[in-house]
């Protein structure tokens, strides 16, 4: 063990309870009322009432002297974490309960063990070792995941169960538990029921510090829509915990009614023996049922008052941002109205409204006007080197067969114009012929271009014979030389 943590273990309520001088009668009145009578709670009221009558009844025999009231005592006790204090509500009336803590409890069953070294119980190893032998062997057992492995396991019990029929068939005498063993194992099984009921509290405390865990986690969501969701997803965190598996395993377990038939039955059993009512006449189990459901109930409630929490958490938060955000508002009016803005600036730019065009408001193309020019015209030819590339991808057109029909009138004339090569070759001319002739012209090196000079050179339209597009071209010049 770590020795802070022997020193912060040292500092518990139930250490403390221990070294106070009047810690023998606090255990003997709370140990009386609360496990010797097997009741989780007590209404404040009523142990006030009986922590009165005990305290006149040992100032009277002057064994102990306690002057102060039973008032004044429950506070303190209840102030130093031996006692819990709770509003129980029951048919539609609420109490003050208290119930011991989870310190309490420890120190009850510390007691119970030292009193077992004090009357010298007998021991009973045999129940004892065979309880450990059995939930180890339930561990093996139940832990085999190979099918063939569990069919071995559940045919071995099966020819056991065989054998023993067999034997009582056979008139064999049956064998049953001696009576120390019978008297061993309900005392082991009391002991464990007890520190069960103790253990729910424990098991409380652990599920309130996993909501605050998820309480802190989710309270950073603020959207109003998802708070129902993120309140769901909190209770499946809680149940999905470790804790939560355990605990739900056995809150399923406590509800079914064929559970509660099969311990009833077996309640009716045990209480039939006379060992078992030689130890317990007040008949522990009987009201150990009960109290597990009052005790499972309460556990139960925190995974419903979290959900309730966390809802409310975050309804409170988003109205916060709510209002938040309605006081910014105010304060942005009242700012506009305290300091007005100046329309007459030139920078300000109001929109009336948004102007929406659809694409079937556009009126359909009727072609360009004949007299509409379109100007061809190549500019930075220096610049690009791809430009020869681009063009013979355009519509497959053949640089080559525009510069063979140049080279053709050249062989006649040392200098030929654009123009004319263009009467002398007017079948195919279109845009991208026009356009390749323009970029011959200025790309060769004995060839020129003149943009201030231009001719105008009408196309017909392919599928419209009878009407022509009219291009503004610059001159062009070829040389002998090229090529």
């Amino acid at each position: 063990m770590d020795y802070k943590l022997l020193q912060r273990l040292l500092r518990s309520s139930a250490i403390r309870l221990l070294r106070k001088d009047n810690a023998p009668f606090i255990i003997y009145f709370l140990e009386k009322y609360f496990r010797s009578s097997a009741r989780t709670f007590v209404p404040f009221e009523e142990l006030k009432i009986l922590l009165r009558y005990e305290l006149e009844n040992l100032n009277d025999q002057e064994e102990i002297s306690l002057q102060r009231s039973a008032d004044v005592y429950l506070g303190e006790w209840i102030g130093e974490n031996f006692l819990t204090r709770r509003i129980r509500s029951a048919e539609g009336i609420e109490e003050i309960i208290l119930e011991p803590s989870v310190e309490l409890e420890k120190v009850f069953s510390w007691m119970e063990d030292i009193r077992s070294l004090e009357d010298k119980d007998v021991i009973g190893t045999e129940s004892r070792f065979f309880s450990v032998l059995n939930k180890l062997k339930e561990i093996v057992e139940e832990s085999v995941s190979d099918p063939e492995e569990k069919i071995r396991q559940l045919e071995f019990k099966r020819d056991e169960l065989d054998l023993q029929i067999r034997k009582l068939k056979a008139g064999e005498q049956v064998s049953k538990f001696p009576s120390e063993r019978i008297r061993s194992q309900y005392v082991y099984a009391r002991k464990e029921a007890l520190g069960l009921l103790s253990d729910f509290r424990q098991v409380e405390g652990n599920f309130m510090e996993i909501t605050k865990m998820i309480h802190k986690k989710y309270l950073e969501v603020v959207q109003k829509g998802e708070i129902l969701r993120f309140a769901l997803d909190g209770n499946d965190e809680l149940l999905r915990s470790e804790q939560g598996r355990s605990f739900q395993t056995f809150w399923d377990f406590l509800r079914s009614e064929r559970s509660q038939e099969q311990f009833e039955s077996i309640l009716d059993s045990l209480y039939s023996l006379e060992d078992v009512l030689e130890l317990d006449s007040r008949k522990f189990f009987r009201n150990f049922r009960r109290n597990l459901r009052e005790a499972g109930s309460r556990v139960n409630g925190v995974v419903t008052r979290m959900s309730e929490q966390l809802k409310k958490s975050l309804v409170e938060r988003t109205l916060r941002e709510n209002r938040r955000s309605k006081e910014l508002i105010a304060e942005i009016k009242n700012l506009v109205l305290e300091n007005p803005l100046d329309f007459s600036q030139t920078d300000f730019y109001s929109l009336e409204e948004m102007d929406v065009r659809f694409p079937m408001e556009r009126p359909l193309w009727r072609g360009d006007p004949e007299e509409t020019f379109r100007t061809v015209r190549i500019e930075n030819t220096d610049e690009d080197e791809n430009v020869f590339d681009i063009l013979e991808s355009i519509r497959g057109i053949d640089l080559e067969m525009y510069e063979q029909r140049i080279q053709t009138l050249l062989r006649i004339s040392p200098e030929v114009s654009l123009e004319k090569v263009l009467r002398e070759y007017p079948d195919d001319v279109c845009f991208e012929s026009l356009v390749a002739y323009v970029w011959i012209a200025g790309n060769g090196e004995f060839h020129s271009l003149d943009d201030s000079e231009t001719f105008v050179y009408s196309v017909s339209i392919m599928d419209h014979p009878s009407e022509k597009l009219a291009y503004r071209i610059p001159k062009g010049t070829y040389r002998v030389g090229h090529l």
